[in-house]
């Protein structure tokens, strides 16, 4: 090796020297960034922890908020059912009640008609009258002719035949007969 060689290795030696203090340099600033990335991963992991924890918490708030809407809605539907069932009854009852005002209404109809010789198709119906009538044709005058026919067919007739009309006067009822063919006259 000569003075030349010699030269050239102190010179490699001196930038190896210089740059093992720039690599050192380098190798430090490395260090520093991959510290600062540790602390913004460790950082970021604190935060995903907190953001969990607010985040099972708020799920926790809205399970409860749920199940108590869910107890309430329970309850105010059976306190509508309820409510339904009782409207049901009651619109039972009314039935009731109306269906015993036709039925006391007609009774002192038919007592009314009774004490003048008359009886309500509610009482006997025209089918059962005309069938009465046809078994008493025998008994009739032998002059005499039916205003209908004598048949169960034209039993609907009678129901047209006859009307009966109460007023009161004073006071008192007045009933009045009327028929198809003659004008109403006091019963």
């Amino acid at each position: 090796m000569d003075e030349d060689d010699a030269k050239y290795c102190n010179e490699q030696i001196k930038l190896f020297g210089q740059n093992s203090g720039d690599t050192t340099t380098l190798l430090k600033q490395q260090l520093s960034v991959v510290g600062s990335s540790l602390g913004a991963v460790n950082n970021t992991l604190t935060d995903a922890e907190y953001n969990e924890n607010l985040l099972k918490e708020g799920i926790n708030r809205i399970t409860m908020y749920m199940n108590n809407l869910k107890a309430e809605t329970n309850e105010k539907m059976s306190l509508f059912g309820a409510k339904i069932e009782i409207e049901g009854h009651i619109l039972r009852v009314n039935n009731a009640m109306q269906t015993l005002q036709r039925n006391h209404d007609l009774l002192i109809d038919s007592v009314v008609h009774a004490q003048k010789g008359v009886l309500q198709p509610q009482i006997i119906s025209p089918a059962t009258l005309m069938e009465t009538i046809i078994k008493s044709v025998s008994a009739f005058a032998k002059d005499t002719a039916s205003p209908i026919p004598m048949s169960k067919d034209s039993a609907h007739l009678l129901v047209r035949l006859y009307e009966l009309q109460v007023y009161t006067k004073n006071g008192e009822w007045c009933p009045w007969l009327c028929d198809s063919l003659t004008t109403c006259k006091p019963g």
